[in-house]
């Protein structure tokens, strides 16, 4: 409801109140953890790492509070979107899916292109600290910066036929989950998790076919689905 706050498939009349009453969910919920982890002095997680520092007074509840948020958000919402999306693009793209089935395109291979097409999480916002000259201009210190990975994605400086999907894109430098510092902390888990996806798919002997337009989630900042039909058929028919 939080990523979705827009679409009526998960609100009402009112998107704002249930953005907000999302939020204050989950921070309360991620809140007493903190606390039960503070009581018992568990460190051995990553609530419990934040809790301990909030503990010593080396962080602000608030700040521990933002980042088990920011951990929820991501864990929750892309990888299931990127599954789903996964899923549309191997109807989409048959003869390329095929080549992972045959075993001619490793899964780990598959799954860059799939990261880089699907671009789930669509743009990261960051405030400058400092003047900063990048492209010959200068940002200054205080700005919001906005990074599309998914126009990063589909960059033709640095992909050949970037709106080409080829499952077989070899050197992939997707960025789906950001690059640098700030890359998201989850990336090699949901990594595997979509790998994994990719190669239970491959070695079934039976295949989703999606058979109605898939909905579109309402969002500018989670590119996702609120509603994917298929059905399941033998993996032959794929080649028909």
């Amino acid at each position: 409801m939080m990523i979705g706050y827009r679409d009526e498939a998960y609100t009402g009349a009112s998107p704002l109140e249930s953005l907000v009453d999302a939020q204050m969910e989950v921070l309360d919920f991620i809140d007493g953890l903190i606390g039960q982890r503070i009581e018992s002095g568990a460190s051995d997680d990553m609530i419990g790492f934040l809790a301990q520092l909030v503990a010593s007074g080396d962080m602000p509840r608030d700040v521990a509070l933002l980042n088990g948020l920011n951990v929820a958000v991501g864990g929750n919402e892309t990888t299931p979107h990127t599954a789903s999306l996964t899923v549309d693009a191997i109807h989409q793209e048959r003869a390329q899916w095929l080549k992972v089935v045959a075993g001619d395109v490793p899964a780990d291979v598959a799954t860059q292109e799939f990261l880089r097409w699907t671009s789930t999480n669509s743009y990261v916002q960051r405030l400058t600290v400092e003047d900063f000259e990048v492209g010959g201009e200068v940002i200054p210190s205080g700005s919001f910066v906005t990074l599309w990975n998914m126009a990063a994605n589909r960059d033709p400086a640095v992909f050949d036929q970037p709106d080409t999907f080829m499952i077989d894109r070899q050197d992939n430098k997707q960025l789906a989950f950001g690059a640098g510092v700030h890359r998201c902390i989850g990336a090699p888990v949901a990594t595997l998790e979509i790998q994994t996806f990719v190669e239970e798919l491959a070695a079934w002997d039976k295949a989703f076919v999606v058979v109605k337009e898939p909905q579109r989630l309402r969002s500018n900042f989670m590119l996702g689905m609120t509603e994917l039909r298929v059905e399941v058929v033998d993996a032959k028919e794929l080649g028909a």
